[in-house]
């Protein structure tokens, strides 16, 4: 078997090397390899992931060298380019195994990689680079590999070189690195986007703490140089501003890695197109940043945070994200990877479920009171409005525009829980949704990503259309290597969610989001505020028939946002953020009302009674055209004449 596989080896080899590219003279001409780059949706450059700052062997910490050694390649100061066991493990594997070639790659076969590119995973190319690999390592010394890798390999967060890297995490040039910074830093270039530690801190810090110990194992540092790593509170500090789209493009690249590898992501020279708008990216970064700014002074805080995602209802386009107010400080997506309760914000799920499912409409009358329910082995459910104010009985419409949490609460003990997460589920929420009675009240965290996706259902009355980032990839040659075709389902019916629509578009004109109005939004839109218990999350997400747009405002570690007695609610924390973003997207498009779909009429409803009236206390309300509006009723709850 062993003469077989040498036999089998060498005919590979003599095969691979066959037209092997020339070596460069000096090796910093291969750090300089063609830049990935990202375009926006006008064809602009939203990032370059090339250009590097080389430092001598001399301006990087021991610490890191040791580090990544470690990490990387332990034995390389002891082979001569290749790990003779993992050639035979590679030749083994892509003879008698379908399995890709991956791993075994020592730090000077990572660098020859650069001297080539291929998105080939074979076993020729694998010997390829092997065979590059000694090239290298017979024409420059150990120093010279050791420092051009160091120099070209990933980092993430726009950082390729140690040197950038040292600085784009921690604000400090790479000779200053500590062991513990340096054993953090030498663990990302297995996964520059699961390892960052902006977004992933617990990964990183696992990756960390393994690379110390392998450290220690292999005689780089002392046991109790080990226990002062561990013990270290890093402190992130990246030195270079924030420029538009960063949370954007970082999560193009990381789908991209996900896609084509990190090799192709940043040596690759890929053309990436995306589907940022930087009109509209401008203004949300705007207006982010002002509304924060201005709910800080009135707190008499800074560390207030915010997000704002934008998509096209009519594609699933991501047309602008920010994750947070400056990505200089902190670089974590509060837009699609913070998940925080949405409140009120969540109600929509399930007015559209007890319409859709269970014979409610918009005219059906429920009791506004404090409510009480008890529940199975635990304490009785209590549910009150955030006002403190109640009006008696009111028809749904009237209840959705309001946010009454009672109504929501005496729904939800009639129909299935489980079938309100189902409607979620359907209209793109990924997150977990607990099926409880509490979900009536938006107890299970999401993300803004997922409520404007969701929210774009309503958008389009029923089309759900899956976000995306990334139209087109193009490699080197121009060869297209992936393109998003869009494609739309049908997820709600077309009139019941129409119904839904029009209770959501008196949220803005007579509702808890009507300031929207007094603040000059005139387009036609439909919206929803939220705010969870003790003013902890501020939200709104609202829509237009061509733009949706969610907002929220709160503090990363959870904490009331009260000035003085007052809480900040999604309509003065959120929703002002939410206005400056969409008057000035808007203000360039003529006024356009959403579709009327076949079947649906309008009557004019006391808000009380839900019976047929034009004066005061009344509402223009659409139902079905085949449910009977009673001219005189009683004044009776349908939770009452479903008791009586």
């Amino acid at each position: 078997m062993c003469l077989l596989s040498a036999i089998v080896a060498g005919v590979f080899i003599l095969i691979a090397a066959q037209g092997l590219p020339q070596l460069p003279e000096n090796l910093d001409q291969l750090v300089n390899t063609t830049p990935t780059v990202i375009y926006d949706s006008e064809g602009r450059i939203l990032q370059s992931l090339g250009g590097r700052e080389a430092v001598g062997l001399e301006r990087i910490s021991p610490y890191f060298l040791k580090a990544i050694m470690a990490a990387e390649d332990k034995n390389f100061y002891r082979h001569h380019g290749v790990d003779k066991i993992a050639i035979l493990r590679s030749i083994y594997v892509g003879i008698f195994t379908s399995r890709r070639i991956a791993g075994g790659s020592t730090i000077t076969q990572q660098l020859a990689k650069n001297l080539f590119f291929s998105f080939d995973r074979s076993l020729t190319r694998k010997l390829r680079e092997m065979l590059i690999a000694v090239q290298i390592e017979a024409q420059f010394s150990k120093e010279e590999i050791l420092q051009a890798y160091c120099n070209q390999i990933p980092f993430g967060s726009r950082a390729n070189g140690i040197e950038r890297a040292a600085r784009a995490y921690f604000g400090i040039p790479a000779s200053d690195l500590s062991l513990a910074q340096a054993a953090l830093l030498a663990g990302l270039p297995n996964s520059p986007s699961r390892l960052n530690p902006f977004v992933h801190p617990l990964n990183a810090q696992a990756r960390q703490h393994a690379i110390l110990r392998l450290m220690l194992k292999k005689g780089f540092i002392t046991p109790e140089e080990l226990s002062t790593a561990e013990a270290e509170v890093l402190q992130y500090k990246s030195t270079y501003s924030s420029v538009k789209g960063e949370w954007f493009a970082d999560r193009v690249i990381e789908e991209c890695e996900g896609r084509f590898g990190k090799e192709a992501v940043y040596f690759g020279g890929l053309k990436i197109y995306t589907t940022l708008r930087p009109r509209l990216q401008a203004y949300a970064e705007a207006a982010v940043k002002a509304g924060v700014d201005n709910l800080n002074t009135r707190l008499n805080t800074d560390s207030l945070q915010g997000a704002l995602i934008a998509v096209s209802p009519l594609s699933g386009a991501v047309w602008a994200h920010v994750g947070g107010v400056d990505y200089g400080i902190s670089q974590f997506d509060r837009a699609v990877d913070a998940k925080r309760r949405p409140g009120s914000g969540f109600k929509p799920f399930l007015y559209y479920t007890a319409i859709d499912k269970y014979g409610y409409n918009p005219a059906t009358v429920v009791l506004d009171s404090i409510f009480t329910t008890p529940v199975q082995g635990a304490l009785d459910w209590t549910v009150a409005n955030y006002e403190r104010e109640y009006f008696g009985p009111v028809i749904l419409k009237f209840a959705l525009s309001k946010s009454l949490n009672t109504v929501a609460a005496r729904i939800v003990t009639n129909i299935d829980a489980a079938a309100v997460a189902a409607t979620a589920k359907k209209w793109g929420i990924k997150s977990e949704l607990q099926p409880n009675l509490s979900i009536a009240l938006g107890t299970s965290a999401v993300s803004p990503l997922e409520m404007a996706s969701a929210f774009s259902v309503i958008a389009t009355e029923g089309l759900y259309y899956e976000p995306y980032f990334i139209e087109r990839v193009e490699s080197l040659r121009g060869e297209t290597l992936y393109e998003h075709f869009i494609s739309g389902r049908r997820v709600a019916d077309q009139v019941s969610i129409y119904l839904l629509l029009d209770m959501m578009k008196e949220v803005l004109k007579s509702g808890t989001a009507a300031s929207a109005r007094t603040w000059g939004f005139s387009y036609p839109a439909a919206g929803k505020t939220g705010t969870t218990d003790d003013y902890v999350d501020s939200w709104f997400t609202g829509f237009t028939p061509s733009l949706c747009a969610s907002a929220w405002v709160g503090f990363d570690l959870e904490r009331a946002m009260k000035e003085g007695g007052t809480g900040i609610t999604g309509a003065s924390g959120a929703l002002p953020i939410w206005v400056d973003f969409m008057k000035k997207s808007t203000a360039e498009e003529p006024p356009q009302d959403f579709t009327l779909p076949i079947g649906v009429k309008f009557v004019s409803l006391d808000i009380k009674t839900g019976m047929l009236s034009e004066g005061a206390g009344s509402m223009m309300t659409a139902l079905r055209e085949e449910t009977e509006v009673e001219a005189e009723r009683d004044s009776v709850t349908a939770e009452e004449k479903k008791k009586g």
